[in-house]
Formats: C-alpha cells, sequence, structure tokens
C-alpha cells in the first residue's frame, strides 16, 4: 500500500479546492443565466399593480393565469407558432440531411476535396451580406415562402466541420466490409455511417432547430406576408411596438381584467415561445456532450 506523504495532502488539498471553486463559478454563471428567464417567468404570473410597481423579481406577486387566458385566444399567436412550427421541423430535417450528405464525401480522400474545404471555410469569414442575398431571394421569386429562408441556409459551415470530423473518425473497416458485401456509396452512408453517427446528427439537428425556431432577422425581411409570418416577428409586433390584441376585453371578465397587464401579456408570450425548445432538449442532450466533444476533437 502507498504511503501517503504530506505532499500528497498537500495536493490533493489544492484539487479540492480548485474544484470548490470552479463549481461555485459554474453555479454563478448558470444563475445569471437563468436569472432573465426566471423574471419573465414570474412577470408572467404577475398582477398588474405588482408589475408596475416593481414588486416583481423572482417570485410571482398576486399569482393568477390570466395573462395565458388572454394569449391562448390570440390568432396572432398560434398562427406565428404554427409557421414557427413548419419552418423549424423541415428546415431542420433539410439542413441536417444536407450537411451529412455534403460531410460524408469531404470526409474521404477525394480529388478536389480539399479545394471544396478552403470554399467552405472562406465562407466562415466572409458572407455576402443582405442585399446580395435579397437579390438572390428575388431573382429566385421566393419572397413569402419558408425557402427563402432554407435555400440560403442549406448547408452550415461550422456544423458541416463537426460532421465530418465525426465521419473521419469511424473505422473504415466497417465500410470496407459494407462493401464487400455488394453495398453502393450510398447504401453504406444510410445502413452504416447513419446508424452510427447518431450523437453528431442530434447535435447538429439541435443547432439547426434553435437557429431556425430563433430566427427573428431574415424572417422580418422576408417572410412580409401575414400567412407565413413565425412566432418572432409576432413577438416583436407584442414587445416593441405595443400591438397587444384589442379583444382581450371580450376575452376576460371585467374582475380578471383588473389583474391583466401588458407587460405581463408579453412575459407570458416569451415564456411559450421558448418552451418548445426547453421541452426537446433534455431528450437530445444525453447526445450533445458526445457528439460536440468528437465532433470537435477528431480531425
Amino acid at each position: 500500500m502507498e504511503a501517503v506523504t504530506p505532499k500528497k495532502i498537500k495536493k490533493l488539498g489544492r484539487i479540492r479546492v480548485f474544484d470548490i471553486l470552479n463549481a461555485c463559478i459554474l453555479v454563478f454563471m448558470s444563475l445569471l443565466c437563468l436569472f432573465p428567464f426566471i423574471y419573465v417567468l414570474a412577470r408572467s404570473f404577475s398582477d398588474a399593480t405588482a408589475i408596475s410597481q416593481g414588486k416583481v423579481s423572482i417570485f410571482p406577486v398576486g399569482f393568477h393565469i390570466i395573462n395565458y387566458r388572454a394569449l391562448i385566444f390570440t390568432p396572432n399567436f398560434y398562427n406565428g407558432m404554427l409557421h414557427s412550427i413548419i419552418l423549424t421541423s423541415v428546415g431542420m430535417l433539410w439542413t441536417t440531411a444536407m450537411t451529412a450528405i455534403m460531410a460524408f464525401p469531404l470526409s474521404k480522400k477525394i480529388k478536389g476535396g480539399k479545394a471544396v474545404m478552403i470554399m467552405i471555410l472562406i465562407t466562415m469569414l466572409f458572407s455576402p451580406g443582405l442585399v446580395p442575398n435579397y437579390v438572390w431571394i428575388n431573382m429566385l421569386k421566393i419572397n413569402n415562402t419558408y425557402f427563402a429562408l432554407w435555400l440560403p441556409a442549406t448547408v452550415n459551415a461550422f456544423n458541416l466541420l463537426l460532421v465530418r470530423a465525426y465521419f473521419r473518425s469511424l473505422p473504415n473497416d466497417l465500410e470496407e466490409a459494407a462493401t464487400i458485401d455488394g453495398c453502393s456509396g450510398f447504401m453504406t452512408f444510410i445502413r452504416i455511417v447513419l446508424p452510427l453517427s447518431l450523437p453528431i446528427i442530434a447535435t447538429t439537428a439541435l443547432f439547426n432547430m434553435v437557429a431556425y425556431w430563433n430566427d427573428f432577422g431574415t424572417s422580418l425581411v422576408y417572410l412580409r406576408g401575414t400567412n407565413v409570418k413565425t412566432l418572432p416577428v409576432h413577438l416583436n409586433a407584442m414587445v416593441n411596438e405595443g400591438k397587444i390584441p384589442g379583444s382581450v376585453s371580450d376575452i376576460l371578465s371585467r374582475e380578471d381584467l383588473l389583474f391583466y397587464s401588458k407587460e405581463g401579456f408579453k412575459s407570458a408570450a416569451i415564456v411559450l415561445s421558448a418552451l418548445p425548445m426547453v421541452l426537446i432538449y433534455p431528450f437530445i442532450q444525453k447526445y450533445f456532450a458526445k457528439g460536440i466533444m468528437i465532433g470537435a476533437i477528431k480531425a
């Protein structure tokens, strides 16, 4: 049995102090990130008087759900939620699939592969900007359609590098065995590579999902029709322009109107808009850490 020396005891003490300080810093940073969401959540459940007097911090004051009841009957919120779901679900599948399809051949030693990778890296440093994109979208005549957002975001360069690195970390023996068994390159990709790459696929899908769901700038520019406006655009009108539905008095009773507030209504809209991503993330989190680590380290 190895003897415990004072030097080793001192080293263990330093490690424990470091772990404690590291944990405290991480907890503090986590609280800083969570505080805005907790604050908005508390405002959404508070009454108008408490919000106007600034009494709400992290706990609701005068707890009620009047703001959520008013939001449930707001047509713009439901329309925006539906359009955001369509944009996000289809866009996530499209971008994730195209990224994986492009990353697979680039993970092999093919002729011209380095030149293609250089062009991809250039796009990470220089972007064409809004005006060339707008001209291109107008030329294609896809304004006021979801394709105006899907086509420019077909492949994300950062996600492509992660998926390519993950594919390169897979054993070549598996693909060679599949080729011997008669699988084509595409079938090898579908039956062998994709099932083994679930962590990185789930990670990039999460990135794409959040990007599409939170997109505001391009949605505001290209989706001007009321039948395609997404939730962030409607939330912008509610929060910044004060376009609160005028039919609230028809939805709520006189007693409920005493507790209703515009600020609480805005907070309720923000909470419900963030809720889908909050509910989806726990199911993907187990793949996220593994996928991002392997995709970032393997080259």
